[in-house]
């Protein structure tokens, strides 16, 4: 009974703050007053949007791309892929709505402090495969794409009972034409939780590395914003066009809302190792041999920390997208 009734006290808490912080004016105009933050599940995103978002400067909007939450985009799927020509209304309306801020919803703005606002940081974890889409759509805006060790991101996902979209992946046509088929095989026949998670992290993340060229979006690294804060957090402040606070270096330290805290483990909050103790070395040598597929192998390795210039060579010269 007591445990019905803390249930119930906190849906109704869930409402009534997202019912509260609906009530905002927001002043921004069109997209270009809106940054777009992209990246994987469990890949420390909304940490580093409350970091971008350090002064409360931003109507923070999450994950409005989330379609059992926000009824404007049913006609998403929950790792959309759009060639970066499509017009159909179905997207591109909903999508306008959202990146222009006429959108409200307890969802969307539960986490929004920010009562008046001219500018807009959204964080989505369901949209790297439309963000070439978006930038052709919505040209001008900001777009960062944050990368997590994936071992990390898999036992992340593992932990909090994640199902993954590799099924939903195979059903999207133009996705598998345009990019996946060469994989098909190994799709459809990876069986283990733990490397599908792997498989995943590949796909959603090397699809917008092939459609932007070098320097069109900002490329993040969830570990160097622990082991380098000053040059990770200057790097994309520079991309962003803001000035770097001194004191946002203490901002690092502060856990986010979604933070992962491994039960009997002490981890300073973006620690390159926290997943080791949850990955097997079987583990680590079969998602090796998956990276190795896309060319993630070479960023990401056993070590724990990214390799920056092979991730940047991942985008390719440029040539003509399919449309």
């Amino acid at each position: 009974m007591i445990a019905r009734l803390k249930r119930r006290g906190g849906r109704l808490k869930r409402r009534v703050v997202g019912a509260l912080h609906q009530i905002h004016l927001d002043t921004g105009g069109d997209h270009r007053a809106t940054t777009f933050l992209a990246g994987s599940g469990r890949g420390g995103t909304t940490w580093i949007a409350e970091l971008i978002n350090h002064a409360n400067e931003y109507r923070f909007m999450f994950e409005p791309f989330t379609a059992r939450h926000v009824p404007e985009v049913h006609d998403f799927r929950n790792r959309q892929y759009l060639r970066p020509g499509d017009d159909d209304p179905a997207f591109v309306v909903p999508a306008r709505a959202i990146v222009e801020g006429r959108i409200r919803n307890r969802w969307v703005d539960y986490y929004n402090h920010r009562f008046v606002a001219r500018r807009r940081l959204i964080k989505d974890i369901r949209a790297n495969m439309f963000l070439k889409w978006l930038d052709v759509h919505f040209p001008g805006m900001p777009i960062v794409l944050l990368l997590r060790h994936p071992l990390a991101v898999a036992a992340s996902r593992l932990r909090h009972t994640w199902s993954n979209d590799l099924a939903d992946f195979l059903r999207q046509e133009t996705l598998m034409s345009d990019y996946l088929e060469p994989h098909r095989r190994l799709l459809e026949t990876v069986r283990d939780p733990f490397e599908q998670h792997v498989l995943q992290w590949c796909i959603e993340n090397w699809i917008p590395l092939r459609q932007f060229k070098r320097g069109e979006i900002h490329l993040a690294f969830y570990e160097l914003f622990s082991t380098d804060p000053r040059g990770e957090i200057g790097r994309l402040f520079a991309f962003l066009g803001k000035p770097f606070p001194e004191k946002i270096l203490d901002r690092v330290e502060r856990p986010s809302r979604m933070a992962w805290k491994p039960k009997g483990v002490v981890a300073a909050l973006g620690d390159p190792d926290a997943w080791r103790p949850y990955v097997s070395p079987d583990e680590i040598s079969r998602s090796l041999d998956i990276l190795a597929q896309f060319g993630f192998d070479l960023v990401y390795s056993a070590a724990s920390l990214p390799n920056r210039e092979a991730a940047e060579s991942l985008f390719p010269e440029p040539v003509g997208l399919k449309t």
